[in-house]
């Protein structure tokens, strides 16, 4: 009896002593640690935007001008035995742009008193009056009659210039009211017009003084601008 008294107060005792430790234990252990939520994926960057394409830049379109002072109307001039004119009218012309190319010549004359030489000259001179061209033809292009003044013209193969310019029209005149003549516009004032006298040595030259004399309408050479035009092409 008294041995299973002192065993049941040896157990009572074990018991006693262990409960607390375990009692400790499990207060002492350390709360868990908590996991960090996974970041966010970061967001797709955007598509490069695609680059535009360059314009090609457009070429220059060729535009066709006529070059003209004149309004149309013409007048004819008539020299007489008196004058000193040798058939050669002269006009300057100054293109909107450069390059220009020359590719035709209108002249507005009549054959007055028959037909005295068959053929005339056109030229195209450079700004230094060098020959740039020169071609012949009939003078039977031109109508007869003093009433019948027509527009001729005269195609020219693509002649260049790169500034001020001029036409060069040599019909071989006498100093005489017959021949072909060439009409021209009084209605304005004249500031690109001359005449020429034809040169053994030089050929044709601009004569410094008008040739025609004063007691006609046309002895005043700001009131003769010659019905010669141009037909050409540049680039814009």
């Amino acid at each position: 009896m008294n041995k299973i008294l002192v065993l049941s107060s040896i157990v009572l005792l074990i018991v006693l002593l262990v409960l607390p430790a375990v009692g400790c234990q499990q207060q002492a252990a350390p709360a868990p640690t908590p996991v960090p939520a996974p970041a966010p994926a970061p967001a797709p960057a955007p598509a490069p935007e695609p680059k535009a394409e360059p314009k090609p830049t457009p070429s220059p379109e060729p535009k066709v001008v006529e070059l003209k002072y004149d309004d149309g109307t013409p007048e004819i001039v008539l020299p007489t035995e008196e004058n000193r004119f040798t058939g050669g009218y002269l006009v300057d012309f100054t293109p909107p742009s450069t390059p220009f190319t020359v590719k035709k010549v209108s002249i507005r004359g009549v054959i007055i008193g028959g037909i005295t030489r068959k053929d005339f000259e056109v030229e195209i001179w450079d700004s230094k009056k060098n020959v740039l061209y020169n071609t012949s033809q009939p003078v039977s292009l031109f109508p007869q009659g003093p009433n019948k003044p027509a527009w001729v013209a005269i195609d020219i193969p693509n002649i260049k210039v790169n500034g001020k310019f001029y036409v060069h029209m040599y019909t071989g005149g006498t100093g005489r009211a017959q021949g072909l003549q060439i009409c021209a516009d009084d209605s304005i004032v004249n500031e690109h017009s001359s005449v020429t006298s034809m040169r053994a040595d030089d050929g044709s030259v601009e004569e410094a003084q008008w040739p025609y004399l004063e007691e006609h309408w046309f002895g005043d050479k700001t009131k003769v601008t010659w019905l010669i035009r141009v037909v050409g092409v540049y680039l814009e």
